[in-house]
């Protein structure tokens, strides 16, 4: 009877949130070494948090600076080169957020995850054509883009 020899255990932690489920991930810190957290945020719902928060969207705002910034301190730790620890994905056509605010607010996560070295701890995927209930070509090109980036990790 052969025994096995190691049992290999995936330290990549990736966590997911689409629309109002990117509320909950944003509080989330990342997990202690060895496991390398990740987080993919898909279609936030910048324009309604206020309405959705029941007005308490400024905590949740603040939150994910907070961890986008803790981001910066968790990549200058580890030893791994890692294109980004956070993936922001959303549509052109979102019913709920114009693209100009998109931009403006990846712009500003961007900026607040700026390592020392140039790069940012935060990448953004704009979807040609995705609204914010993801399907057709545009899904199929949201998949995609996640399962690049996610094996980029590893």
């Amino acid at each position: 009877m052969q025994q096995a020899s190691s049992i290999e255990v995936s330290t990549l932690t990736p966590l997911q949130g689409y629309s109002h489920g990117c509320i909950p991930i944003s509080h989330f810190k990342p997990l202690p070494a060895p496991f390398k957290t990740r987080y993919v945020l898909l279609s936030y719902p910048l324009t309604v948090l206020p309405f959705i928060t029941l007005f308490n969207h400024k905590t949740h705002a603040t939150a994910l600076t907070s961890l986008v910034k803790e981001l910066i301190d968790t990549a200058s730790s580890s030893s791994s080169l890692v294109p980004s620890q956070m993936l922001v994905l959303y549509g052109d056509h979102d019913q709920f957020t114009g693209i100009g605010r998109y931009e403006a607010w990846v712009k500003s996560l961007q900026e607040a995850g700026n390592m020392p070295s140039g790069t940012s701890v935060v990448a953004d995927v704009k979807i040609a054509g995705g609204d914010h209930f993801w399907r057709g070509e545009a899904l199929d090109h949201m998949l995609t883009e996640v399962e690049k980036w996610i094996n980029g990790m590893e």
